[in-house]
């Protein structure tokens, strides 16, 4: 029984080891619309920064990007957001949406 106690401990060491990933996520979908309104973010310490730095200096690595089939949720304004995500360290999550009503109660 020994034995086998110490082969099992062996073989152990040569498993693999994974390591946990957790994340903490945010959506990015409406960015650049909130931008354009005339909105700044401010970090803790009240000093005006992009939303990106901001999140990513609070523990935020990951950030969701979700595309329209059309309207200002497009590729190309997702691409711009998804960049930022990425130049401040977050890993991405990207959702394509395909139909723009079909999550609309009026349809």
């Amino acid at each position: 029984m020994l034995s086998f106690f110490v082969l099992l401990s062996f073989f152990s060491f040569l498993l693999p080891q994974v390591a946990s990933v957790t994340y903490s996520g945010a959506d990015f979908s409406s960015l650049l619309l909130s931008e354009k309104a005339g909105v700044k973010y401010k970090n803790l310490a009240g000093t005006v920064q992009p939303f990106e730095t901001i999140l990513a200096g609070n523990g935020v690595n990951l950030a969701r990007i979700r595309v329209w089939t059309a309207g200002d949720a497009n590729l190309n304004n997702a691409l711009t957001v998804a960049k930022r995500a990425a130049n401040a360290g977050m890993q991405l999550m990207v959702d394509l949406h395909y139909s723009d009503t079909c999550a609309s109660l009026s349809h």
